[in-house]
């Protein structure tokens, strides 16, 4: 009886280790659980997304081109102006103050004038008399000498005070010119964007030409979008873009690509007044990023300049075209397969030919239907290979 209570015992035994011994050796090999997606139709839109910048398609900086106190000022920022209205004007005391410094020398020149043609008559009458003096041998030839060289005399006098009266009647119209600079006009239907100077202020136009206004046509405006240096090459003219601002950004608005700048931005914000974002720094280790522009209509006055802009470049679509989930898709040397749940729940491999990808889903151009179930997955085509091979896929 002891002798097999002690069976029994030792073969309990043998039975909890074997089990043991399954449970960490053998049970781990359970099957790898995968899930199912089903082939659909849908629309697929490849895109660049990128961020731009508003500045305005039309804009002036009126700045002085005198030198001088600035009087007054007559606008505000925000105003709305005219071609042709007054901005400001300079202190013009010291130009009507040259003026009639020239006018003065100019009415001395013209008396001056008047005496030296009386003096160059003069002395072509007095040469001319003692010219046929000496052809009557009446006269010496020194004497004739001395009368032609009066007469020279007389006509050099003649020529330099009209040339001093050309320079002065040049320097009163520059002058008369540089008075009407003081009176600082806009030269462009818009808004004033920028009055960088205040009244009172003294501005010094001959080192710099100082900024009196910025006006700027807020109709229409312009979006500079930045694109990246990997992307810039899928971006072409034409190309219809959706857009939206920080504060809306469901990119509801629509417009077309117009341009694309042929040097990177950091050219053309050399000559910016608005600079492109600070993200895009210039520097040896910074991206590099190009402008593709396009311009906006501003009916309402809901976009302001400087505003950041969301933007979608539609680069390719396809429509109601067979699709799965790209994670479905892998490569096999030169060609793509999916893993093909059949009527047995069993798998197999099925080549496919593929289309536009959005990154997100891949279109299907051949190799499967619509509802067929594709498995789910993020392994390698070699590691799908051996778990088909051992039979270790499970579908849920």
């Amino acid at each position: 009886m002891k002798k097999t209570i002690k069976y029994i015992i030792l073969f309990a035994i043998l039975i909890a280790v074997g089990y043991g011994i399954y449970a960490k050796f053998i049970k781990k090999e359970e099957k790898i659980e995968f899930i199912t997606t089903n082939v659909k139709r849908g629309d697929i839109v490849k895109s660049v997304e990128a961020t731009g910048k508003i500045y305005p398609k039309d804009s002036v900086d009126l700045g002085a081109q005198v030198s001088g106190q600035i009087k007054k000022l007559y606008v505000e920022i925000g105003d709305i102006v005219k071609k042709g209205d007054m901005i400001a004007e300079i202190d013009d005391i010291k130009q009507k103050n040259k003026i009639d410094d020239l006018k003065a020398s100019l009415n001395i020149y013209k008396a001056k004038l008047n005496s030296a043609n009386i003096a160059k008559e003069v002395a072509e009458n007095k040469y001319k008399r003692e010219l046929d003096l000496y052809k009557a041998n009446a006269t010496s030839k020194e004497n004739l000498e001395k009368t032609k060289d009066e007469l020279s005399l007389a006509k050099a006098s003649l020529t330099e005070i009209q040339e001093q009266i050309k320079q002065t009647e040049i320097s009163l119209y520059t002058a008369q010119t540089d008075l009407g600079y003081t009176k600082i006009v806009s030269s462009l239907d818009g808004v004033v964007i920028s009055i960088p100077v205040k009244e009172g202020q003294t501005v010094n136009a001959a080192q710099t030409t100082p900024t009196i206004a910025k006006i700027a046509d807020l109709n229409t405006l312009e979006v500079r979008v930045e694109v990246p240096e990997g992307d810039i090459n899928s971006v072409k003219i034409g190309q219809k873009v959706k857009f939206g601002t920080l504060g809306d950004i469901n990119l509801d608005y629509n417009a077309t690509i117009s341009s694309i700048d042929p040097a990177d931005k950091t050219y053309s914000d050399e000559n910016s007044d608005i600079k492109g974002s600070s993200a895009s720094v210039n520097s040896s280790n910074a991206a590099v990023y190009y402008y593709a522009k396009y311009y906006i209509e501003n009916d309402n006055n809901y976009f302001k300049i400087g505003m950041t802009i969301e933007n979608s470049i539609i680069i390719n679509n396809a429509k109601n075209v067979l699709m799965v989930p790209s994670i479905t898709i892998k490569n096999d040397e030169n060609s793509h397969f999916v893993l093909l749940k059949d009527e047995q729940n069993d798998v197999k491999k099925v080549g496919v030919e593929v289309g536009l990808s959005d990154g997100i889903n891949t279109q299907i151009i051949s190799g499967l239907k619509e509802g067929d179930e594709v498995i789910t997955n993020k392994l390698s085509a070699k590691e799908l290979e051996n778990l088909i091979e051992n039979r270790k896929m499970r579908i849920r």
